[in-house]
């Protein structure tokens, strides 16, 4: 995960009410965007980018992503959005189906629209309340007949927002076999939708593959499930937060809590990520 910090976010709500900071922020992310994408085309693998902003920052995502080319962005994400920064999703360089809008989580005027007011759980309880159903619902699609390979692994990143920190959970990829979405779907509602996560679901066809991604998404926990099937070859799933709190209550908000089954028991730890062995 990559933090952008290049532009001026809004001191306050009288300048928040305005998108001149998102118009002028734009295009700084526009450029970072399109100098990673430049590195993904010359060697640089290839690495899925996906835009993930919160509150003000999903408007300048927004804008960003009318001035990159076309398949600088696979994924847009915003979170708590007062507004998209368009006024059509078809305005978005953004593959189509790939566009994604968790409801923004008070007006734009009086009231909070940051990981620090009251409503946004810290990244301490995601782990504590959600992860744990999290991972039962993967472990049940996930084993080790089906497992095909992993990208990355579980860590937490700290950065800075409006003066105060904050975090985002990014856990591993795992691809596997299993190519019956129903099941997938089936699977995954049985454990989320009970602690209030909601389903997006979405579907395409790239070079005569069809796709079909399912996002679960909480906003109290500002927490992302996702499960992307390429059928007639494989699924990928992975979770993460976006700009949740810390509550302090273990010290030390960037050490993972201990968590059985995050890694299963049948995982191979000498196993390289997919496309380093």
């Amino acid at each position: 995960m990559v933090s952008f910090f290049g532009y001026d976010a809004p001191p306050g709500l009288i300048e928040a009410s305005s998108t001149t900071l998102a118009n002028e922020g734009a295009p700084k992310l526009a450029g970072f965007l399109n100098g990673i994408d430049a590195a993904r085309e010359h060697g640089a693998g290839d690495a899925h980018i996906t835009v993930a902003g919160h509150s003000y920052g999903s408007t300048t995502a927004g804008i960003a992503a009318t001035l990159v080319g076309d398949g600088v962005i696979d994924d847009l994400v915003q979170f708590g959005s007062p507004g998209s920064g368009v006024q059509d999703v078809g305005e978005f360089h953004v593959p189509e189906g790939h566009t994604y809008v968790s409801a923004a989580c008070a007006p734009f005027f009086g009231g909070s629209m940051n990981p620090f007011s009251s409503h946004v759980k810290s990244v301490e309880a995601f782990q504590r309340d959600l992860e744990p159903a999290i991972i039962a619902a993967r472990n049940e699609l996930v084993t080790a007949e089906n497992f095909l390979a992993y990208k990355n692994d579980y860590f937490i990143a700290s950065y800075m927002d409006d003066g105060k920190t904050v975090y985002s959970f990014q856990s591993r990829m795992f691809f596997f076999a299993e190519l019956d979405t129903d099941h997938i779907r089936d699977t995954y509602n049985a454990r989320l939708l009970p602690l209030g996560f909601e389903l997006s679901e979405k579907r395409w066809t790239s070079n005569g593959v069809e796709i079909v991604n399912f996002l679960w998404i909480n906003d109290e926990y500002q927490a992302v499930v996702s499960s992307t099937t390429r059928l007639g070859e494989q699924t990928g799933t992975h979770y993460y937060t976006q700009d949740t709190p810390s509550d302090g209550s273990t010290g030390n908000p960037p050490q993972l809590l201990d968590q059985p089954g995050r890694i299963p028991d049948w995982f191979d730890p000498s196993l390289p990520p997919a496309g380093q062995g």
